[in-house]
């Protein structure tokens, strides 16, 4: 059985600084896996190099088996590679609904009005548990909400189809909401830098 995401001999430098050294990370569909390691350890440089916003310097990555080189982050969600990003990716401007039509329209939600976003954003809530008001303005939201906008978001960009979503301090959830969400996705990777947090 080959792997959702294989990343073999990654290695990315910055000037004066190696942040990944011949890494190796493999993911199975349905796997969650925790990456932990202190704060520069190279965790999010790996991720980024998955989801197109650095290039390796060497390695090879494969996706569902086929070697791939990713450009950028549009062609990694066109591969199903999706991210929720530690720092948070939303306009806080805008609502929820507003900043989910800003990206890639997908094919399963035709959102091509409001009112079409709003029930695929409470779609995507309750068959993950990820309560998010869709006509809220991003700057009133807690963390914990615009956590969830974000990985909303990152789900329906991907079309619900995504076969992965890194997702950078996500909102805990139970082991089997975990489980379930892996499921669906096909697979999740988390990075912290406390063994605890994941």
């Amino acid at each position: 059985m080959s792997y959702a995401v294989e990343m073999t001999s990654i290695t990315k430098e910055f000037p004066g600084v190696v942040t990944n050294d011949s890494v190796t990370f493999q993911v199975r569909g349905g796997e969650i896996h925790a990456l932990v390691g202190e704060n520069g350890a190279g965790k999010t440089t790996l991720i980024n190099v998955l989801y197109g916003l650095y290039h390796p310097d060497s390695g090879q990555i494969k996706v569902r088996g086929q070697e791939v080189t990713i450009h950028d982050p549009h062609q990694a969600i066109e591969l199903g590679v999706g991210m929720v990003h530690q720092h948070f990716m939303l306009v806080p401007s805008l609502t929820v609904m507003e900043n989910v039509v800003l990206g890639k329209t997908p094919t399963r939600f035709a959102l091509t009005d409001a009112r079409q976003a709003d029930e695929a954003i409470m779609e995507i809530s309750e068959q993950y548990s990820l309560a998010v008001n869709p006509r809220a303005k991003v700057h009133e939201l807690p963390v914990g909400e615009m956590q969830r906008a974000g990985i909303v978001q990152a789900i329906i960009v991907l079309a619900v189809s995504a076969q992965f979503a890194f997702d950078l301090r996500r909102q805990r959830k139970s082991a089997e909401e975990e489980a379930e969400y892996a499921a669906e996705v096909k697979a999740e990777v988390e990075t912290s830098q406390k063994e605890g947090e994941v």
